[in-house]
């Protein structure tokens, strides 16, 4: 098992996963099949399901073990008919992903590999320290998951978040908004926008406001009607056919 406690040691950990070749973009599920213990209740396959759900869940989280929080509360049938998933099963799912993670965990084993999630994972559990910085700048606030954020979020050093919350895109990965986590000393809304004009801007905050409540005003930047980049790029026949440029 790796030992990470400082961004040099995280790396050094991946090399040596990588170099024991057990370092995989994702986890196969014919891999947990033949890891997991058979029981009854669930077949092999949607049980292996399971509990690589219940991993993805412990790795986004800032927890430091895995618990039947992490296991998904319901199963879908195949009419997608949804039930409650059993408490008893939930113990045994939480129990076999357990087993995976310290599979995992082990560079000397041949059958599961360590993933990007993972040593993220271990290098969050290690409780690292970056005194070498003195201030931490957080972009795409929005969209950290738990485990990073508690990495980033308990250095002393003063630090900066920056994000949009109508842009938060990996919730479903685990992803939370960060910035409601701090208590911030400061606050600003950058709602200048230097990627397209008044019109866009208008429409952008008029779907905001009505659709999420949002009071902040969105204000466009350039020549009204222009694509924002048209001088800077040089190009303008491919323009010209266009009525409307969408920039997120």
């Amino acid at each position: 098992m790796c030992k990470v406690s400082d961004m040099t040691t995280r790396f050094t950990c991946v090399t040596r996963y990588a170099g024991a070749k057990q370092l995989w973009s994702n986890t196969r599920l014919t891999a947990i099949t033949e890891l997991i213990p058979r029981r009854k209740g669930l077949s092999l396959y949607v049980r292996a399901k399971f509990v690589l759900n219940t991993l993805k869940t412990f790795f986004a989280s800032a927890d430091p073990s895995i618990t039947t929080a992490h296991v998904p509360t319901e199963k879908v049938d195949s009419d997608g008919q949804r039930t409650a998933l059993d408490h008893a099963i939930r113990m045994e799912v939480a129990e076999d992903a357990e087993m995976l993670w310290r599979e995992m965990k082990n560079i000397q084993n041949g059958s599961i590999g360590m993933t990007h999630d993972g040593y993220l994972k271990l290098y969050q559990l290690s409780g690292p320290t970056l005194p070498q910085y003195d201030v931490i700048l957080i972009d795409e606030a929005q969209d950290l998951t738990p485990a990073i954020a508690d990495v980033l979020l308990n250095q002393p050093q003063p630090k900066i978040l920056v994000g949009d919350p109508h842009q938060q895109i990996y919730s479903f990965r685990g992803a939370v908004n960060s910035m409601q986590l701090v208590n911030a000393s400061h606050t600003f809304y950058l709602t200048q926008s230097f990627r397209f004009g008044p019109e866009i801007a208008f429409v952008a905050a008029t779907c905001v406001e009505v659709l999420k409540g949002e009071k902040k005003t969105l204000v466009g930047n350039g020549i009204p009607g222009e694509f924002s980049l048209r001088e800077t790029l040089g190009i303008y026949p491919m323009y010209s056919q266009w009525e409307v440029v969408v920039a997120r």
